[in-house]
C-alpha cells in the first residue's frame, strides 16, 4: 500500500512539473510575441495575356423577312394546300374559300351592267329624236318667219295703195291682221325650236348619266370579280410556312383588321437576333463589333453574326431602357429556329499579349495618414499633364475638396463594369475638374487609338460617333523587400470586369500586388492576443 501511494505521488510530481513548463514555455511565446501582430495581406500576381471588354444581351431569333398571309374577304375555308414547314413557291395556290357567294355577286354585277348599257341605248335614241325634233322646228321657224315677210309686204302695199283710195278700209285690215298673225306663228315657231333644243339637251344629260352608271356597273362587276378571285390564297413569297392558323370548315371574318391564315417564313438559312442593348452600353457598339452567341438548345455550338442595325426605339420596361440592335446570323445548317432566345455576346475591344492586374488591386485601400494620403496623391499626379486636363481616380475616400491650385473636386461612382468595382460593389472615383478651361486636344490627353480600337460609324443609320476610351491612371499596392506597402503608380486601358490592361507602370509580368488583407493594422495594435489564438505563426498569404 504504501508503494502503490508512493507511486501516485511521484506521478503527480511530475504531472505538476510538465504542466508548468509547458505553461511557462506557451506563456514566454506569447509575451515575446505580444505587440507585434501585422496585418497579413493576400497577394495576386500581374500576369501576361488576352483581355477581352464584352457586352452580354439576350435576344431572339428571327427570320430576315417574314409575311404574314391574311384574307381580305370573309368565309369559310373550303380546303388548305398547305401546312406546317410546308416549302411554298411565290403565286402557289395554298388555300381557297368558299366562292358561291362571291360568284352569286359576280352574276348579279353583271346583270346590272347588261341593265345598264341598255339604258345607254335607249338615251341614245332620245338624243336622236331630240335632235330631229331641233331640226323641225328649226324648219318650222323658217316657215313661219317667211310668211311673216310676205304679210309685212302685203301690208305695206296695201297702206300706199289706200293713200290713193284705190283699196278699202277693208282690205287694209285684212292685211294687217295677216301681218300681225304671222308674226305670232314666227314667235311660237321660235319657242318651239328652244324647246327642242332643251329636250336635246336633257336627252343628252341622260345618256351621260346612263354612260356613267354603265361604268358604275362594269366597276361593280370588278369588284365582285376581285372578290371572287381572293377567295383563292396565294403565297406572296418563296419560303417555308411556319405557321397556320386555320383548318378546313373555320369561318374567317375580315372587318377591321384581316385574320392571319398562315406565317410564312422567306429564308431560314439567313436569320436575324434582336438584341436589347443597355443604354449605357449602346455607346460601345459599332458596325464592326464581333458577335457570337448561343442558344439553349445546342450550348456547345457559338454562333457569330455581325450588327447590322441599331433602332433608335427606345424600350422601356420598369424603368429600364434599352435598345435593339439587328445582328444579321447565317443558319446554313437550319440549326436556329425562329423565336429561339440567343445568349448574346459582343466583343467591343481586344488587347492580345499584355500585362493584366486583378481589379481587386484596384479597389484595395489601405489605411493611411495624412501625410502619406498628400505622397500617394503627389504620385498619383506626377508626369507630364496639360493645364486643365481633367485628373483621373485618386485615393482617399472620395469625398469633395478643394486643391491647393483652387480647383475642385468632384466625385461620382464608376460603372459597374469598370476596373474599380465589380456589379456588387460601388467605390468612389474623384475626378479634378477644371475651371474655365477647355480640355485638350486628345493628342495631347494621350487619348489615341490602340490596336483593336475601332471609332463607329456615321454611314448607317442608328450609329453615333464613339470616341475611344481614354487610359485611366490608378495607384496600386506592391509589398517591398521589408513586406512593406508601396504605392505604384499605372496606366490602365480596357476591363472584362476581372482584370484590366496596364499601359505604363513600374510593373511586370510576375509581379505581386495586394488585393486585401484580413486584419486592419489598427486593428491588429489593439487586439489582445491570445496564447491559444493570436495572429502569430501564420505565414502571409498569396
Amino acid at each position: 500500500m504504501e508503494m502503490r501511494s508512493m507511486l501516485k505521488n511521484k506521478r503527480a510530481v511530475v504531472l505538476t512539473i510538465v504542466t508548468l513548463v509547458v505553461g511557462g514555455s506557451v506563456l514566454g511565446f506569447w509575451g515575446f510575441n505580444r505587440g507585434k501582430a501585422e496585418a497579413e495581406y493576400i497577394t495576386r500576381e500581374i500576369q501576361r495575356g488576352d483581355i477581352i471588354k464584352s457586352i452580354s444581351a439576350t435576344g431572339t431569333i428571327q427570320p430576315l423577312v417574314t409575311v404574314q398571309v391574311g384574307s381580305q374577304v370573309s368565309g369559310t375555308i373550303a380546303a388548305l394546300f398547305a401546312d406546317f414547314n410546308s416549302v411554298v413557291k411565290k403565286g402557289q395556290i395554298i388555300a381557297k374559300l368558299d366562292p358561291a357567294i362571291f360568284q352569286a355577286q359576280l352574276e348579279q354585277a353583271r346583270a346590272n351592267l347588261a341593265h345598264a348599257e341598255a339604258a345607254v341605248r335607249s338615251a341614245e335614241s332620245a338624243v336622236a329624236n331630240a335632235q330631229a325634233n331641233v331640226l323641225a322646228a328649226e324648219a318650222n321657224k323658217e316657215r313661219a318667219r317667211v310668211a311673216m315677210e310676205d304679210a309685212q309686204r302685203v301690208l305695206r302695199r296695201t297702206l300706199e295703195l289706200q293713200k290713193t283710195l284705190v283699196v278699202s278700209q277693208r282690205d287694209l285690215e285684212s292685211a294687217q291682221a295677216a301681218a300681225d298673225q304671222t308674226a305670232a306663228q314666227y314667235r311660237q315657231a321660235v319657242a318651239q325650236l328652244e324647246q327642242a333644243k332643251a329636250q336635246l339637251l336633257s336627252a343628252k344629260a341622260q345618256l351621260v348619266q346612263a354612260k356613267a352608271q354603265v361604268k358604275q356597273a362594269r366597276a361593280a362587276v370588278q369588284l365582285a370579280s376581285v372578290n371572287l378571285s381572293h377567295t383563292i390564297i396565294r403565297a406572296p413569297i418563296d419560303g417555308v410556312v411556319v405557321a397556320r392558323n386555320v383548318d378546313v370548315g373555320q369561318t374567317v371574318a375580315a372587318s377591321l383588321q384581316a385574320p392571319t391564315l398562315f406565317l410564312i417564313a422567306n429564308d431560314l438559312t439567313k436569320m436575324q437576333v434582336l438584341a436589347d442593348i443597355d443604354e449605357a452600353d449602346v455607346g460601345q457598339l459599332s458596325p464592326e463589333s464581333r458577335v457570337t452567341f448561343t442558344v439553349d438548345a445546342y450550348p456547345r455550338d457559338t454562333f457569330h453574326g455581325r450588327i447590322t442595325q441599331l433602332r433608335l426605339n427606345p424600350q422601356t420596361e420598369q424603368t429600364v431602357v434599352t435598345y435593339t440592335a439587328v445582328i444579321d446570323v447565317d443558319n446554313p445548317e437550319l440549326k436556329l429556329k425562329p423565336g429561339m432566345t440567343a445568349n448574346v455576346t459582343v466583343i467591343v475591344a481586344e488587347r492580345k499579349n499584355v500585362l493584366k492586374v486583378p481589379n481587386a488591386a484596384l479597389r484595395f485601400r489601405p489605411s493611411l495618414t495624412p501625410e502619406q494620403q498628400k505622397r500617394v496623391a503627389a504620385l498619383l499626379h506626377q508626369g507630364d499633364r496639360s493645364p486643365g486636363s481633367p485628373r483621373d481616380v485618386t485615393p482617399g475616400d472620395g469625398s469633395g475638396r478643394r486643391s491647393g491650385d483652387g480647383r475642385r473636386w468632384a466625385t461620382r461612382s464608376a460603372p459597374e463594369n469598370s476596373p474599380a468595382m465589380t456589379s456588387a460593389e460601388h467605390q468612389p472615383r474623384t475626378f479634378r475638374v477644371a475651371r474655365g478651361r477647355p480640355a485638350p486636344p486628345a493628342r495631347d490627353r494621350g487619348d489615341h487609338a490602340r490596336p483593336g480600337m475601332v471609332a463607329t460609324s456615321t454611314t448607317i443609320p442608328g450609329w453615333s460617333p464613339a470616341r475611344p476610351e481614354r487610359p485611366q491612371v490608378r495607384i496600386i499596392w506592391v509589398l517591398d523587400e521589408n513586406h512593406q506597402l508601396k504605392p505604384v503608380r499605372v496606366k490602365l486601358g480596357i476591363t472584362d470586369g476581372v482584370y484590366s490592361e496596364v499601359i505604363d507602370g513600374q510593373v511586370k509580368e510576375h509581379d505581386l500586388v495586394v488585393v486585401g488583407q484580413t486584419i486592419n493594422p489598427d486593428e491588429a495594435a489593439r487586439r489582445p492576443s491570445s496564447p491559444f489564438g493570436g495572429p502569430f505563426g501564420r505565414r502571409r498569404r498569396r
